[in-house]
C-alpha cells in the first residue's frame, strides 16, 4: 500500500507535468503566431553539417509543404530544394553548434521550381541536452513580401534617382541656353542707349523697361537652375533670408 507521502509525491508530479505542458502549449503558440517556421537540427557527428537530423520542422529548411521530411538527414533533404540557401545555413549552425551563441537575422532564399524566390530570416538558438549542445534549433519567418516590396522601393528610388539628374541636366542646359540670348538683349540695350542723340526720351525709358525685364527673366532662370540642385550634392547650403525683401 502506498503511503500518504507517496500519493503527495505522485500528486506533486502529476500538478509539475500539468504545468510543463502548459507551458509548452504557451510557447508553441508563441512560436506559431510569431513565426512561420520552427525546425529543430540534431548533430549526430560534431562538425558535420550534412549528417544533422532533422527533428522536426523540415519546411522551415525549404521542404515542400506536401512532403514532411521529419527524422531525416539534411543530405536527404537537400535534393528538395538544390536552390535554398544550404551554405549559409550550415556555416551558421555549424557556429552556433561550436560557440553556443545565438545568431539572429540570417537571411536565406528559395527559389522555386517555377523561378519565383522566396525569402525567410532566422534565427538560431543552440539545442541543449543535459547542459550539453546537440544540435541547433531555429526559428525562421517568411519576410517575402517585405523583401519584395523592399527591393520595388529601391527601384523606385533609383528611378528617383535617375528622373532628378535627367530634370537637372535639362535645367542647366535650359538655363544655359537662355542666359546667352538674354545677355545679348542687354548688351544691345546698352548700345542703343550708348547712341544718345538718336533716341529721344521716351525711347530711352522703352529701352530700360526692356533691360529691366530681361534682367528678371535672368534671374528667374538662375533661380530654376538653383531650385533643381536643392536635392542634389550640387546644392549650396540653406541660410536664412528676409521674406519681406
Amino acid at each position: 500500500e502506498k503511503t500518504l507521502a507517496q500519493y503527495e509525491l505522485e500528486r506533486e508530479k502529476e500538478r509539475a507535468l500539468a504545468d510543463l505542458r502548459e507551458s509548452e502549449e504557451r510557447f508553441r503558440g508563441i512560436i506559431e503566431s510569431t513565426h512561420d517556421y520552427y525546425w529543430v537540427l540534431e548533430f549526430k557527428e560534431p562538425n558535420d553539417f550534412s549528417k544533422a537530423l532533422i527533428i522536426r520542422g523540415s519546411h522551415g529548411l525549404g521542404v515542400p509543404c506536401d512532403a514532411n521530411l521529419d527524422r531525416r538527414t539534411v543530405d536527404e533533404v537537400k535534393p528538395f530544394h538544390a536552390n535554398w540557401s544550404w551554405e549559409s545555413l550550415e556555416e551558421n549552425c555549424k557556429k552556433v553548434f561550436a560557440t553556443g551563441q545565438v545568431i539572429s537575422d540570417i537571411p536565406t532564399a528559395l527559389v522555386n521550381a517555377n523561378g519565383t524566390e522566396e525569402y525567410f530570416q532566422s534565427e538560431l538558438f543552440p539545442l541543449k541536452k543535459e547542459g550539453k549542445i546537440v544540435g541547433v534549433q531555429g526559428l525562421s519567418a517568411d519576410i517575402t513580401e517585405r523583401k519584395r516590396f523592399e527591393e520595388k522601393n529601391k527601384r523606385f528610388s533609383e528611378e528617383l534617382k535617375r528622373s532628378n539628374r535627367d530634370l537637372e541636366n535639362f535645367a542647366f542646359t535650359a538655363s544655359h541656353d537662355l542666359q546667352e540670348p538674354l545677355r545679348k538683349v542687354i548688351a544691345f540695350g546698352d548700345l542703343l542707349k550708348k547712341s544718345g542723340s538718336n533716341l529721344d526720351e521716351q525711347q530711352k525709358k522703352y529701352v530700360e523697361r526692356m533691360q529691366n525685364a530681361t534682367r528678371r527673366m535672368q534671374n528667374f532662370t538662375q533661380d530654376l537652375l538653383n531650385y533643381s540642385k536643392v536635392a542634389s550634392t550640387k546644392a549650396q547650403s540653406f541660410e536664412t533670408v528676409d521674406l519681406g525683401q
